[in-house]
């Protein structure tokens, strides 16, 4: 059996020595040295499930809509399996009786083989309309769930190192923009359990460890490789391979230009969403713009009535997932002949147009980082340019005709004067 190494932990030396008949008192004391700490009041061992937030201009965004479940199961463990602490002691590793270990969602009250956390969860209705940031925003650049470990000590008859696996299963994760980091969805506890005192008439739980490996665990501190313990599902542990939901936003701009335009007008527009895999991330509008159920994959648009943009105005949709495509409309409600243009990061984008309504149809934005930038910025430009003064000449054409052909005149007449002269 392969052996582990990683630095000693005073908890499980001591908890070594327990299996070997050291008094519980000597242990306890130094419980919250390597193992997680059990608290006192609650006998209960709180761990987290993290998920890194990353918003492509540091917005805060709806927290993604997914349930992580939690099973408590007893793993195989191969013959010979053992903890050995630094002075050599060892003690084989035991399977865990069922229902020694419990995990529960709220502290105090649940406590079951399995428990689920869910995150997000808003309608996009509720939430949205009670406050800016409602309940299921991720302000951090962690949105994190407890859940806790509890014991039932009467599962227990003689002292030892019993270990249990937890497994992790999500729920929703494609539909949710999360990305799977690909860390192990496995941890295997070793609960450690002593005689309650020098009778030794009952036992209890007095340490537990939480592992990524079901091998032998040798500590050692010559040869520290602390890579395989963890604590918990949280950034701590998993580090780069932790889950993350990565969204990014789309920036519409107005501007219009020429001596005719109208600085002051509000064009309005419609913004649509395509997304094919991530159907329940929610996303919100700044400014003054609500509208109900703000979900991907929902009939979602902004109508005409909802956005108007004057020059110099912006709107810009928070937490989209990176394979959104949006495609946007213009309308020029009014009876001037406004050159319509629009442009993103990469340049012009190719406009349809139909009765002075224009669209990105052809040429849908898709969100996310495009050649090498994360700015989704579209600008609309209006140009309405001075016309020049036409009808003033055609209005007075006749009299400078006139004017014109008498010139003539006059100047042939000086001619053949001249000509006969000579």
């Amino acid at each position: 059996m392969k052996t582990k190494t990683i630095k000693r932990f005073g908890a499980l030396v001591l908890a070594s020595a327990l299996v070997f008949s050291v008094s519980a008192s000597a242990f306890a004391a130094k419980t919250d040295e390597g193992g997680l700490p059990i608290d006192a009041t609650t006998n209960e061992v709180e761990f987290k499930k993290e998920i890194v937030i990353q918003n492509s201009d540091s917005q805060d965004v709806w927290e993604p809509n997914i349930s992580y479940t939690y099973t408590i199961s007893t793993p195989t463990i191969a013959d010979g399996t053992t903890v050995t602490d630094s002075q050599t002691n060892s003690t084989t590793v035991k399977a865990g009786p069922a229902g020694g270990l419990l995990i529960s969602n709220a502290s105090g009250s649940g406590a079951a083989a399995s428990a689920t956390v869910q995150f997000g969860n808003d309608t996009g209705t509720a939430a949205q309309a009670s406050s800016p940031i409602g309940t299921a925003f991720a302000s951090s650049e962690t949105a994190e769930r407890s859940l806790y470990l509890s014991f039932d000590d009467s599962q227990f008859t003689l002292p030892g190192v019993y270990r249990y696996q937890i497994s992790e299963s999500a729920t929703g994760m494609a539909a949710s923009g999360v990305t799977d980091g690909g860390f192990t969805d496995n941890r295997f506890v070793d609960v450690y359990v002593s005689w309650t005192d020098n009778t030794q008439t009952a036992v209890e739980v007095s340490a537990i460890t939480m592992f990524v490996t079901n091998e032998s665990i040798e500590y050692d501190d010559q040869n520290a490789d602390p890579s395989f313990k963890v604590t918990g599902y949280d950034v701590a542990s998993e580090d780069e391979e932790a889950d993350s939901y990565v969204t990014y936003n789309l920036t519409v701009e107005k501007e219009v230009a020429g001596d005719f335009a109208d600085p002051s007008h509000e064009f309005p527009f419609t913004v649509d969403f395509t997304e094919a895999t991530a159907t329940a991330v929610e996303y919100y509008v700044t400014g003054d713009y609500t509208a109900a159920d703000l979900v991907i994959g929902t009939t979602n648009s902004f109508d005409g009535t909802q956005i108007t943009l004057k020059h110099g105005d912006t709107v810009t949709f928070v937490g989209l997932p990176v394979t959104t495509t949006a495609t946007i409309t213009e309308t020029n409600d009014t009876s001037d002949l406004y050159e319509v243009t629009a442009a993103d990061v990469n340049g012009a984008l190719a406009l349809t147009e139909s009765n002075k309504v224009y669209s990105t149809a052809a040429d849908a934005v898709t969100i996310g980082q495009t050649a090498g930038s994360e700015d989704n910025t579209v600008t609309f430009t209006n140009t309405l340019e001075e016309v020049s003064p036409t009808g003033v000449i055609v209005r007075y054409a006749p009299y400078i005709i006139m004017i014109g052909a008498a010139l003539a005149l006059v100047v042939l007449v000086n001619k053949s004067k001249r000509h006969n002269e000579a």
